[in-house]
């Protein structure tokens, strides 16, 4: 025989009692059999029709789970029904239901797969027969003037940069930087909003080399501040792109750059009056610690020099000090295992 009790306060739905004033926080009621113990149901897949948020749990036949949630339920209609009315989980899904797929930011083009092809296909074709690959900036626009409908050619990221900025207002991001070839360049970036994206982007633009083999009075002159400022401007100019649209400017803080009277900074002002300017905060921040490590009692740093370049090169010491680390591991170990003694 199955009879009608009602339950305790403690079996009443976490959800309801989020939600005292509601109808739901009424006792719900528990059908029990003779013995006085609850029946317990199996989990039913044609739940999963009316709960599209409701899964079964694998390990547990007689519960199952809200995906929104996280949260393990009780097989039990009743239950379910109950935690799809909470405020909580109708939140959640809410939630859920506003939240774009992950595919729909990945959106794979056939043509840009094709124009990556194209491009590591050129590539090796300039590696293997040794071409300079300064060769590549006029082949491209040559391939381009001869295949016009060409789509995988019409793909360029520099000319739909460039022609980008044409329209649009854009700030500039210098910094020089010297290879392990002892060839001095600078790269280019630029900051702008993106009409298509409706966000502001920053881009790579190019990477130019400040010494030239053609230009021997530029190296005779030296990275001077005249010389790093003709070659920004001229690199625009070059390319046809409207000076006006340049409204500001930013790299490391060095007298170069950022100097008072004789620096880049200082001739933008001129000929771009408004333009804003600002010091890259990493390289401020660089400065900054470098400053404070100076407080710091040198035989520290010089310490952490030493035992580095100590190991750094020699395959027997390395080795050696991986045995003692071992040894002092196990010494540990055996202190801990006799009490400390």
């Amino acid at each position: 025989m199955y009879e009608l009790s009602d339950s305790s306060d403690s079996d009443i739905d976490s959800d309801e009692r989020d939600n005292p004033g509601s109808s739901r926080g009424a006792k719900k009621r528990k059908i029990h059999t003779s013995s006085g113990k609850c029946r317990d149901q199996k989990y039913r897949s044609q739940w999963e029709s009316e709960f599209k948020w409701l899964k079964p749990v694998n390990d547990n036949p007689r519960q199952g789970q809200c995906s929104a949630c996280s949260r393990v339920l009780r097989a039990n209609i009743g239950v379910i029904k109950r935690h799809g009315e909470g405020a909580k989980h109708q939140q959640n899904v809410k939630n859920i239901q506003c939240q774009l797929n992950l595919r729909d930011f990945i959106k794979k083009n056939a043509t840009d797969s094709k124009v990556k092809r194209a491009e590591l296909k050129l590539c090796g074709f300039l590696a293997e027969h040794n071409i300079a690959f300064l060769a590549n900036d006029h082949l491209v626009p040559l391939l381009q003037d001869c295949f016009p409908d060409s789509n995988i050619l019409k793909n360029n990221e520099f000319c739909d940069l460039v022609n980008t900025l044409k329209k649009v207002k854009f700030s500039i991001l210098v910094d020089e930087s010297t290879d392990i070839a002892a060839i001095k360049t600078m790269a280019i970036c630029v900051r702008y909003y993106c009409e298509s994206q409706k966000a502001v982007k920053t881009s790579f633009l190019s990477l130019m080399q400040v010494f030239s083999k053609e230009d021997s009075e530029g190296a005779h002159q030296g990275a001077t501040a005249e010389k790093v400022y003709n070659e920004i401007v001229g690199f625009f100019k070059k390319q046809n792109i409207p000076l006006e649209n340049v409204i500001g400017f930013g790299s490391d803080g060095c007298n170069v750059m950022f100097g008072a009277n004789n620096s880049v900074v200082s001739r933008l002002r001129i000929d771009f009056p408004g333009i804003f300017t600002s010091k890259c905060i990493c390289h401020s921040l660089h400065l900054c610690a470098s400053e404070a490590c100076k407080v710091l009692p040198r035989e520290t740093e010089a310490m952490a020099r030493d035992i580095y370049t100590f190991f750094n090169h020699s395959s027997k010491r390395q080795a050696q000090f991986d045995k003692v680390a071992v040894i002092g591991t196990g010494c540990k170990q055996d202190k801990k295992n006799n009490g400390g003694l």
